[in-house]
C-alpha cells in the first residue's frame, strides 16, 4: 500500500488553521492529530503483516562478526587530511636498537673508540642470545690453554701467557671482532638501548677471558618461550647457552612476580625495554696489579636497565609497587643462580639476601636521609668507596637503606644497601664486596 501523503496534508489542514501567505499556523487540535497518527500506524502495520509477515524492521538487518585478530585493522574509517613518506620497511629512526660495544679503557671510551661495535633492532635480536666471549688469538694461544686446562693437578691457568680476541656473536653468528689482548685484562662495555625519543647507556666492565651473555626483554617472556628453549638445550655444557637461559629465566619470573604485585597494588604495569648481563667471570690473582693467574669459580647477574611504564592508583600504591618489585627483582638476582645451578654452600648474593642475613645475624639496618646522614654515617663500617657513594646519592635527596656493617656468609664478606628516589620508588640495589 503506498504511503498517502496528501491524505496526511488534507488531515492537517483540517488539524490547524494556516496562513499560507503570512506563514503561521494556530489552533492545533491535539486530540484530532493524534488520532490522524494512530490511524495511519494502523494502515502501515497492517500493510507490513500481508507484504512483508517475516519482517523484522522495515529497513532490514545486519549483523556484527566478531574479528580476533592479533593486530589492529591496517585502515580507520577516517577521512585522510595529509600522507608523508611511505616505506616498505619500518626506518631505523622508528626501531628500538640495542648497540653493544667494547673499549680497551676508559679513556678510549671516552672518545669513543671502540674495539668492536654492533647496533641490532630489537626485532631481529628476538630474544636470542647474545653473546660476548675471548676466542684463543692464535693456534699456539688455543694449543697453551687446551694444555693447561688439561693439566693434572692444575687449578689455576697463568694468564699472561695467553692471547686472546674478544668476539661478539647471535647465537652461532660473529658480528664483531676485536683486537687482541692479554687474558685477564679489564675491558669496559657499554650497552645503548635505543628507542624512538632518546638513549640509554649503560657501562660495565669484563677481563679478557670472561664469558658474558647480554639478554634483552622487549616486551616480557613467556612461560612456553622460556620452556621450550629449556627444553630445547637441557642438555648442554655450551657455558653462552647455560647463561641464556639464566637470563631468560630472570626476566620471566621478574615480570610475572610484577603482574602480581600489580594486581595486589591495583595499579597498571607495562615493560620497556631493558637488559641484563649474565657472566661467568675470571677470579683473578694480580702481582703488582698485572694478571697472574686465574679460574672460573662463580656466575654472576649485574641488570644494567630493568624498565617498566607504571600508571594507575594513587602516589603512595605506586610507590609500594616500585619497592616491592625492587625487593623482588633484586632477590631473583641471587636466586635464579640457585634455581638454574643448584645452591651449594650458600643462596646467591643480592641487596635482598644481603640484607635478609644482616636481620639473622642481628645486624642494625639504617635509613640515611639528609636530616640524619651526618649523624648515621659516622657510625656506620664501610669502604671508603661506598661512603663516598652513599653521600653523594643522599646529597641529591635520595634515600639509603644499609647494614651497619658487612654480613658474613662462608668464605664471602660484604654489603648490600638500596638508594632510593622517595618520590617515585625507583632505585638501585648495589652489592660491595
Amino acid at each position: 500500500m503506498p504511503f498517502d501523503a496528501q491524505g496526511l496534508v488534507e488531515h492537517l489542514r483540517q488539524t490547524v488553521q494556516i496562513n499560507e501567505t503570512e506563514g503561521w499556523i494556530a489552533d492545533i487540535d491535539q486530540a484530532y492529530m493524534q488520532t490522524a497518527l494512530q490511524n495511519y500506524q494502523t494502515q502501515v502495520e497492517n500493510y507490513l503483516a500481508q507484504a512483508h509477515p517475516d519482517a523484522e524492521t522495515i529497513f532490514g538487518t545486519h549483523s556484527i562478526l566478531p574479528a580476533n585478530r592479533p593486530v589492529f585493522a591496517a585502515s580507520l574509517p577516517y577521512r585522510l587530511v595529509a600522507k608523508k613518506e611511505t616505506f616498505a620497511i619500518l626506518p631505523a629512526k622508528f626501531r628500538h636498537t640495542l648497540t653493544v660495544a667494547l673499549f680497551a679503557n676508559q679513556t678510549a671510551k671516552q672518545f669513543g673508540n671502540s674495539i668492536l661495535s654492533a647496533t641490532l633492532s630489537l626485532p631481529a635480536l628476538r630474544s636470542q642470545r647474545l653473546h660476548l666471549t675471548y676466542v684463543p688469538a692464535t693456534e699456539e694461544d688455543a694449543q697453551a690453554l687446551e694444555y693447561y686446562s688439561n693439566l693434572p693437578g692444575a687449578t689455576q691457568l697463568p694468564l699472561y701467557l695467553f692471547q686472546l680476541k674478544p668476539v661478539l656473536m647471535l647465537e652461532d653468528t660473529i658480528l664483531a671482532e676485536g683486537n687482541v689482548v692479554t687474558m685477564g685484562q679489564t675491558q669496559i662495555y657499554n650497552l645503548t638501548l635505543t628507542d624512538t625519543r632518546q638513549s640509554y647507556a649503560q657501562p660495565g666492565t669484563v677481563q679478557a677471558g670472561d664469558e658474558t651473555v647480554f639478554t634483552v626483554n622487549g616486551n616480557g617472556l613467556t612461560f612456553d618461550f622460556v620452556k621450550n628453549r629449556m627444553l630445547a638445550f637441557k642438555d648442554s655444557v655450551d657455558v653462552a647457552e647455560n647463561l641464556h637461559l639464566l637470563g631468560l629465566l630472570f626476566w620471566f619470573e621478574h615480570d610475572w612476580l610484577d603482574d602480581l604485585a600489580a594486581k595486589a597494588y591495583q595499579v597498571r604495569v607495562q615493560r620497556v625495554p631493558s637488559v641484563g648481563a649474565f657472566f661467568m667471570p675470571l677470579t683473578i690473582r694480580y702481582y703488582f696489579g698485572i694478571p697472574k693467574s686465574g679460574y672460573y669459580h662463580t656466575r654472576k647477574v649485574d641488570v644494567r636497565r630493568n624498565a617498566q611504564i607504571l600508571a594507575g592508583g594513587t602516589s603512595q600504591s605506586r610507590f609500594n609497587f616500585m619497592s616491592h618489585i625492587g625487593i623482588h627483582g633484586s632477590y631473583l638476582e641471587g636466586s635464579v643462580l640457585d634455581q638454574l645451578f643448584g645452591q651449594t654452600w650458600m643462596p646467591g648474593r643480592s641487596t635482598t639476601q644481603v640484607l635478609i642475613e644482616a636481620v639473622e645475624q642481628n645486624i642494625p639496618i639504617y635509613t640515611i636521609t639528609q636530616d640524619n646522614m651526618h649523624t648515621v654515617l659516622p657510625q656506620l663500617s664501610l669502604t671508603e668507596d661506598v661512603r663516598q657513594e652513599i653521600t653523594n646519592a643522599v646529597k641529591v635527596g635520595k634515600v639509603v637503606t644499609i647494614p651497619q656493617r658487612d654480613v658474613n656468609q662462608g668464605s664471602w664478606t660484604g654489603i648490600g644497601y638500596i638508594v632510593q628516589d622517595p618520590m617515585t620508588g625507583e632505585g638501585a640495589y648495589l652489592i660491595d664486596g
